[in-house]
Parts: C-alpha cells; structure tokens; sequence
C-alpha cells in the first residue's frame, strides 16, 4: 500500500511536470512511474543494467535456490519491463558481450567522475599486490537495513580497516567513518576492498583494480550475479557476512590469493560519455 500510493505520487508529479515542459525525450534511471509519458507519446530512454543480469544469470550452469525466486520476480520482471515501456536503454557491463535484445545497447562500467580523475588519465593496471603488503582496508557497507553486518569487533585484523556507511566504536585498527559523501580518498589508499554488490560499488573496485571481496545482501539476485561476475572476471572473490573475514585471515596467512581466477578483459570505465553518445544519437536519428 506504501509503495502504491508513492507511485500514485510521482506520477501525479510527473503529470503537472509535463503540463510545462514538452520534453524530446525522457531519461530514466530505474523509475516506473511512466504513464504519463506513454500517453504523450515521449521516447523513453532507460539506463538499467537488468539485460546484464539475466544474460549472466541464464548463462550460468548453476544458481543458488535462495537467489532464484527473487531473479525471475524481480530482476527478469525489470528486464521485461525495460524492453516494453523504452524505446532504448543503455546497459553499463563491466563483461564484453552482446546485449541479449536489440533495444539494450552494452556500454562500459559508470564510474564517478571523482574516482575517476583522481585515479589519473591512466587507471590502476597490473597484477594484485601480495595478501602480506596489504596495509589498508576498506569496507564499503551499505546503510539500508538489508546489508551485510559483519562482527569487526572480535578479529584482530593484520591490517587498518576503515569501514564506510556505518557507526561504531573505533579500535586499535578499526576506524569506523559513518556515511561518507565523499570516500574518494579512501578507496585510493586502500589495498583491498570489501563491499556488497551494488552495481557502481562493483564498477569502481574493478575499475581501480583492487582485490575485492564482495558480499552480496542475501537473496539478492542482481547482487549475487554482479559478486560472481567479479569473481568471474579475475577482480577478486564472492563471500558473505559471516566468512568474509576468515577468507581474508586465511589469504593473508598463506600470502596468496586463494583461488582467484585469471583476469579478463572488461568493457572500460567510459561508460558515461558512451550513454551520453547513445542519447544524443537517439535524439539526432530517432533510433
């Protein structure tokens, strides 16, 4: 009922919106509120990366049971919807490949602007440094209530770990940040990362070459895929809540990165300029 009756809001918004603007197209970034649109017969550009999903998703010789319900509900129900109600959208993917249907256009990773100038006009390459030479650590956890608790509280870590989007009591080599607007600076510093599955938090550990441990919120299917794609692509690991700091001790103490697979080559992070192309073609040529 919540969720109906912000729906019934937006789209009145969007309404009296349209009532002063004559929009050439609409650019929509997972929002479903598109009636008022259709009606006025205004294309519809979305930037959604559901066809990323469920190709990887299909592809995969074996899901996990808990993750299967969720996909086809939610993650193939936003693909399908994507496919019906816009006339294209633009599908960032950090994997080469074709888009599984003609109006979803594959494009590079997202990244933010920040993160991107401050990594320099060259982005970090080359092979991951040693578990031993890790000095920094940074866990990027989500503030909703469906992320991933993890207890730092009873580890001693060989390493400082500083912890985004959460409050707590900071130790000897646990220094907890809250809600950052700006982590910039410590995803540079950081040697390894862990974070949950979140699409742009994916795209930025791989776009700044860091190993990764990504522990996606369970039952979560997009967040799963997107942890083993990175997993997949070389870039690092698929844990959770309650192993994640075990794997870490484990890798640390035998000096390797335990099970990492060879690293593939990705789409690039140029995804921004590559949709902003997409979408003023649409605009010159109407496709």
């Amino acid at each position: 009922g919540r969720l109906a009756k912000l729906e019934r809001s937006k789209r009145k918004a969007l309404e009296n919106l349209l009532r002063e603007l004559k929009p050439d197209v609409a650019i929509l970034d997972s929002e479903y509120a598109v009636s008022p649109l259709r009606r006025r017969r205004v294309p519809i550009i979305g930037i959604n990366n559901s066809e990323v999903i469920v190709t990887e998703f299909l592809n995969h010789p074996s899901n996990p049971r808990p993750i299967k319900n969720h996909f086809w509900l939610v993650e193939f129900s936003d693909y399908l919807f994507h496919r019906t109600f816009c006339n294209l959208i633009v599908s960032p993917s950090p994997r080469q490949g074709v888009s599984r249907h003609s109006k979803f256009k594959r494009i590079g990773m997202i990244v933010r602007r920040s993160v991107r100038e401050a990594a320099g006009l060259t982005p970090p390459s080359g092979p991951f440094p040693k578990p031993r030479d890790v000095k920094s650590c940074v866990f990027m956890l989500s503030g909703s209530i469906f992320a991933s608790h993890i207890d730092l509280e009873h580890f001693d870590l060989p390493f400082h770990v500083d912890v985004v989007g959460r409050e707590g009591t900071n130790t000897r080599n646990v220094t907890y940040h809250g809600r950052l607007m700006n982590n910039v600076d410590l995803l540079l510093k950081a040697d390894v990362l862990v974070i949950n599955g979140g699409f742009s938090a994916v795209s930025e550990a791989v776009f700044l070459n860091k190993p990764t441990f990504v522990v996606p919120v369970p039952g979560h299917a997009e967040q799963f895929t997107n942890a083993r794609l990175v997993g997949d692509l070389g870039y690092g690991f698929v844990a959770d809540e309650y192993n994640v700091i075990g794997m870490m001790k484990k890798m640390y103490e035998a000096n390797e990165w335990i099970g990492l697979k060879p690293k593939q080559p990705t789409m690039g992070a140029n995804g921004a300029e590559e949709a902003a192309a997409a979408i003023l073609s649409f605009l010159d040529h109407g496709r």
